[in-house]
């Protein structure tokens, strides 16, 4: 990220940039494993920038590694600031995709809440962590309600999920569409295998009690 700002800077750039894309998909399998997915935003650095170099950097491999490490699934919120500060000063960025690492971090919502009014986010592997819980994290209902949210895909389970916690997803969606979420315009939902009792049957889990604190 600070080697992007530097670029940013050197030439005085931070006005042209329109979309920021957040992708654990490496270049090298990029166009042959994501292009079939319609996400209507470019999907990743080769797409967005015209040649085979970015100035002032060697190759794309610079900005994505070949390879991630597993710690980046699972980096903190405090990992995400220096890219939350640089979306402060993109004034006119019009779109973030976010495409599946981890949870989406709190302070780059904060951030575009705050600095990107206008900006439309779209999160592939959309996920919340606390529907199975007896409050709703404010974290989750932050990014469930927020104004920004304009597409998400959504993979979920009927019944347990393969952590043996229940699955809500496919009810919190719902609860989004019908106006928790007031601009989104766009929902991917991808029903996936449930655990099954020996009948075939989804395990039974309990009937979601909605959104907390909302």
């Amino acid at each position: 990220v600070a080697e992007c700002i530097g670029i940013l800077q050197r030439n005085a750039s931070f006005s042209d940039v329109r979309i920021i894309t957040i992708s654990k998909i490496a270049l090298g399998s990029a166009h042959r494993s994501t292009r079939a997915w319609s996400f209507g935003l470019p999907l990743s650095v080769s797409e967005i920038v015209d040649g085979d170099r970015l100035q002032g950097l060697e190759s794309h491999s610079t900005l994505v590694p070949t390879v991630y490490p597993k710690s980046l699934t699972t980096l903190t919120d405090t990992a995400w600031q220096p890219l939350a500060c640089l979306v402060q000063q993109l004034q006119f960025l019009s779109d973030f995709l976010y495409a599946g690492l981890g949870w989406f971090p709190p302070c780059l919502l904060e951030a575009l809440l705050q600095y990107q009014p206008r900006c439309q986010l779209h999160v592939f592997n959309f996920r919340l962590r606390s529907l199975h819980l007896p409050e709703t994290d404010p974290d989750d209902l932050a990014l469930a309600t927020a104004p920004c949210l304009h597409s998400i895909w959504v993979w979920y389970q009927d019944g347990l999920d393969d952590d043996d916690q229940p699955d809500y997803h496919s009810e919190a969606v719902e609860s989004m569409v019908k106006g928790l979420a007031p601009n989104l315009k766009e929902v991917h939902l991808f029903q996936v295998p449930s655990n099954h009792d020996e009948n075939g049957n989804p395990l039974p889990c309990p009937p979601w009690k909605g959104f907390t604190n909302v």
